[in-house]
């Protein structure tokens, strides 16, 4: 059967299922018979980590429906004693597929990372995901937006000390900055950007440096700076002291668009780095593979 005959049959049943069963149990049949349809690789793959009592749940999420006002759930994945927290009908469940089904951050490293800067942390799962990795690491988490902030804390709260969470914005000085939902990229969750204020009103955040963070928190070096910041690449390269990257390992930056790469990359070779692409990061290693 082709893939649109079986998206065809999906959507049918579904609409035939909408007046007996119940809202989840719907969105539940919907998202196992689009994984079994379109991605049957991914249907195991997901079953492999989810734990029974949640497969329920995993498949509801792959419906990818959406809420006017989002749900908070409980994933519980093998490996994992504590439950990862989220929201329906947001991007967190495609925050979940990106980290821990497609390997984001599957990383080799010549030594294990024992300081990480996890910036642009959305609601925590790629520190979440370093955490268990490297088990004697600590992590700096910083993320702008509150509501995302208020998932990362349950995530993250388990490791205690472990994990430093900030609620503020990378950026290349100290200051002041808007927060800006639902204009960049998919206008989602885990696209929400900080900028420069523009009006009085507007929704702010504080402004970090790197070294202010890694001065707070005493880190002698970072071991991996991973950075995902919606454009704020920019001015963390291109326009800041970007001395950090003197005592930085690794780099795994998300850039959006060609500024940011240029922005990245410009800063970053006169300290050493070699480059190479891994899915949508670019990667930056002061040691060859």
């Amino acid at each position: 059967m082709s893939q649109a005959g079986a998206s065809f049959i999906a959507n049918v049943v579904y609409r035939k299922l909408t007046r007996i069963v119940p809202t989840q149990t719907r969105h539940a049949i919907k998202g196992a018979l689009f994984l079994a349809s379109k991605r049957r690789p991914r249907l195991w793959s997901l079953l492999r980590i989810v734990r029974l009592n949640s497969v329920f749940t995993a498949m509801a999420c792959s419906a990818r429906f959406v809420e006017r006002k989002p749900r908070v759930f409980l994933l519980r994945v093998r490996g994992i004693k504590d439950p990862i927290v989220m929201r329906d009908g947001t991007s967190d469940w495609d925050a979940f597929i990106q980290v821990f089904l497609d390997g984001q951050y599957d990383l080799s490293f010549p030594n294990s990372p024992a300081y990480i800067v996890d910036a642009g942390a959305n609601v925590g799962l790629a520190s979440l995901y370093f955490l268990r990795r490297f088990p004697q690491a600590r992590v700096i988490s910083i993320e702008p937006d509150p509501e995302n902030f208020a998932i990362a804390q349950k995530n993250l709260a388990p490791f205690g000390d472990r994990c430093h969470l900030v609620n503020a914005a990378l950026w290349s000085t100290a200051g002041t900055l808007f927060i800006s939902r639902g204009t960049f990229r998919d206008g989602r969750h885990w696209a929400t950007q900080t900028l420069p204020l523009q009006a009085a009103g507007e929704e702010t955040v504080q402004a970090r440096t790197i070294k202010s963070l890694t001065n707070e928190f005493r880190f002698p070096r970072v071991d991996l700076l991973k950075m995902d910041i919606e454009g704020a690449e920019v001015s963390v390269f291109g326009l800041g002291d970007t001395s950090f990257l003197g005592n930085t390992q690794v780099c795994a930056v998300e850039c959006h668009g060609a500024e940011g790469e240029t922005a990245f990359k410009k800063a970053a070779m006169p300290y050493g780095f070699k480059f190479k692409r891994f899915g949508e990061l670019t990667v930056a290693s002061k040691v060859s593979d």
